[in-house]
């Protein structure tokens, strides 16, 4: 039974900060056991797609010689162009062919967060991320850093319940449920308090 299991939960993951996308105008990196690039095109939209070329299966990501032109992902074997949609509008010597597509993947964006949906088997998204407050204006900008975690994305969903392993494992201290545990669906809520000890220059203090 196990080898039909599929390597990752279904849902929502994230891609890329749209201010990174900007800056960079095209992204290649491996998201979910599969090479992908993201782009932006002229209006806005961001465009989360398998990295090779659906003509003749060129690398499209940037090293590569990938680009964007006009807010088009222009592949660097033909010449070929397609937008954040996956349709080929251009090629350099014939109309476009219509069945020359992108593999694309669901995109959302939340407060200038990036998620793209993984399925198994190519399935759909099956369920919709909760839609947040914008925060712009009312907090500091959003900053990111890359954490590897060596497990499976699952366990932090299940650690969230397991308070017991807080104390145990991290070290807190007076970890107690500040609300009842809120499961709705594919939605999960896990609020809950504690302490812990951290040293400051030298100082140990308590958060």
């Amino acid at each position: 039974m196990a080898d039909h299991l599929p390597s990752f939960p279904e849902g929502w993951y994230f891609v890329a900060s749209r201010k990174e996308i900007l800056e960079k105008k095209l992204i290649e990196k491996t998201w979910m056991g599969e090479k992908i690039v993201s782009w932006c095109d002229d209006k806005g939209r961001i465009g989360v797609a398998d990295v090779c070329c659906p003509h003749l299966g060129a690398d499209l990501g940037p090293e590569s010689g990938g680009m964007v032109r006009d807010g088009c992902l222009v592949c660097p074997f033909h010449g070929f162009e397609f937008d954040v949609g996956g349709k080929c509008v251009s090629t350099p010597f014939a109309p476009p062919p219509k069945t020359a597509r992108l593999k694309l993947f669901e995109t959302r964006e939340i407060n200038g967060i990036v998620f793209a949906w993984w399925g198994i088997d190519g399935r759909p998204p099956q369920w919709s991320l909760p839609e947040n407050e914008e925060i712009e204006g009312k907090w500091s900008e959003l900053s990111f850093t890359t954490i590897r975690f060596p497990g499976h994305p699952q366990e932090t969903t299940e650690n969230s319940v397991d308070l017991a392993h807080l104390r145990y494992v991290h070290g807190y201290n007076n970890v107690y449920r500040i609300e009842p545990l809120f499961i709705d669906g594919t939605y999960l809520k896990s609020s809950f308090s504690f302490v812990r000890f951290q040293n400051v220059a030298g100082i140990k203090n308590q958060v």
